[in-house]
């Protein structure tokens, strides 16, 4: 024998995340399953948000929920069974039984407000009170009022202007050559700007390597020693120093010792026994160094004179 089981339905319920907005235009944001009848959710909500459940009559207040198409939400039903999704906005509002549909022949009744204190819904033909945002039978939204268009200005009249005075011949004269030479210098400046000279800066930049050196005109080092050069602009860094291309394309400084050798370096020329000056210079592509030493006192075993050294380098990389 076969054996049947039939298994309970369970109904999964998703929160909804809805704005209720009432017909005063307040919003209330507020979450519910979306498996909860909408009469049930209403006798929590209305309390909580201030709505009265009941008139001063002890009557019920026949509240109900609209969509956004103008749809009355159904109370025996579910959120989920009236279509509502989450993100919705729904308007809160009092239900309002239909006027009977009168004939054309027949005068309408007046209303209890004048009509400068009432407005009529465009969806439904509902009378509201002036001060309702949003229609209390529908909820569609109350119709913006026409601004009135301001009549138009009077276009200004037109000025009426003097009869122009004819210019004396010699000012035409004189403007006519203002003009000529004004012209005459702008090309000038010009041609001036075109053809000025540029100033070309020498290129220090690279590793350089000796291959030639001398003392006071003898030999001195050996050849390859290198030295490397790093350039922005016109400045020069070499030996630790950022040095300024001079207006005679070259690059030096002096450095002051004073003391016995091998001495201590000074701030000033007048402190100094020895003045050590450095020039580097570019001669085609050959970077010449030359150091001049100016002993100007005993300086250790070195008596007072000039000794010169020479380096002269080529370029082995950029």
């Amino acid at each position: 024998m076969e054996s049947h089981f039939e298994l309970p339905v369970v109904s999964i319920m998703d929160d909804l995340a809805l704005r209720i907005r009432d017909a005063n235009g307040r919003t209330d944001n507020t979450e519910t399953p979306d498996g909860l009848l909408v009469s049930e959710f209403l006798k929590t909500f209305l309390p909580r948000t201030g709505h009265s459940l009941a008139d001063e009559n002890g009557n019920a207040v026949p509240w109900i929920l609209v969509d956004g198409g103008g749809r009355t939400l159904d109370a025996g039903k579910t959120f989920r069974d009236n279509g509502v999704r989450s993100g919705q906005e729904l308007v809160l509002t009092v239900f309002e039984q239909s006027r009977p549909v009168e004939s054309r022949s027949s005068t309408p009744a007046p209303s209890p407000l004048p009509p400068e204190h009432r407005w009529m819904c465009p969806n439904c033909g509902h009378e509201n009170p002036d001060h309702n945002s949003f229609c209390s039978k529908c909820a569609a939204h109350k119709p913006a009022e026409p601004r009135p268009t301001p009549a138009p200005a009077p276009a200004p009249a037109a000025p009426v202007l003097p009869e122009p005075t004819p210019r004396p011949r010699h000012l035409v004269w004189v403007i006519g050559m203002v003009a000529i030479l004004l012209v005459a210098a702008a090309a000038a400046y010009f041609l001036w700007a075109v053809h000025e000279p540029t100033i070309q800066v020498p290129n220090f930049a690279g590793t350089w390597e000796s291959f030639d050196s001398s003392y006071n005109g003898g030999p001195y080092l050996p050849k390859g020693e290198r030295l490397t050069i790093t350039q922005n602009g016109s400045i020069v860094h070499v030996f630790n120093r950022d040095l300024m291309i001079t207006g005679a394309d070259i690059v030096t400084f002096a450095t002051f010792y004073a003391g016995p050798s091998p001495g201590h370096s000074v701030q000033s020329e007048g402190q100094a026994d020895l003045i050590d000056t450095v020039v580097l210079m570019i001669k085609g592509d050959v970077l010449i160094y030359k150091a001049t030493f100016n002993y100007r006192r005993q300086y250790g075993t070195h008596g007072p004179g000039v000794d010169t050294r020479v380096v002269k380098y080529r370029r082995v990389s950029a």
